[in-house]
């Protein structure tokens, strides 16, 4: 099973970036119509993070990892990750399909182009 992490930067601004196995990817400050749809299958899952021994924060970037992700939640990030883009209508459809339909949608539109 494939191991997802969110990894949480400082700077001017927070930058988020996602990783699934050897697949990253980074989040800009305004969200596409794709990273929406990403951002609601992460909303799903369990997170556990590790924070340092000491009395306060001194980390710039934290990462979480996500606990047993599902197989159906890491093949959808996986060809989200791939996929060139979704129209809004598309992501307010697949908002509404249980995991393992949005799986097999977005698995479809990858494959199909």
């Amino acid at each position: 099973m494939s191991r997802i992490e969110l990894t949480i930067s400082s700077g001017l601004r927070l930058h988020f970036s996602l990783r699934v196995g050897c697949d990253a990817r980074g989040f800009s400050a305004s969200l596409s119509n794709k990273e929406k749809i990403i951002l609601h299958i992460l909303n799903g899952l369990k997170w556990r993070i590790t924070l340092p021994e000491e009395d306060y924060l001194t980390e710039r970037r934290i990462t979480l990892e996500a606990v047993d992700p599902g197989e159906d939640a890491v093949k959808a990030l996986r060809a989200l990750m791939n996929i060139g883009g979704l129209r809004r209508e598309e992501v307010e459809r697949l908002k509404k399909l249980p995991m393992k339909e949005v799986c097999r949608e977005l698995a479809l539109k990858f494959l199909v182009g």
